[in-house]
């Protein structure tokens, strides 16, 4: 991702699941109201989600 200035960087969010053994969905809410949902659904993956991918 790039900021205004056009510097990139990376951000990361963990989750935890508790007891669940799988994900239904995933989806990203950008606070520019853009929604976008990474394509796996693995669990203890890091998925990557991109702004205007869904």
């Amino acid at each position: 991702m790039r900021t205004t200035d056009g510097r990139a960087f990376w951000a990361y969010a963990h989750f935890g699941l508790g007891a669940e053994k799988a994900v239904e969905r995933i989806e990203v809410v950008w606070p520019n109201g853009a929604r976008s949902e990474p394509l796996g659904r693995e669990i203890s993956r890091y998925h990557q989600a991109v702004p205007g991918g869904l």
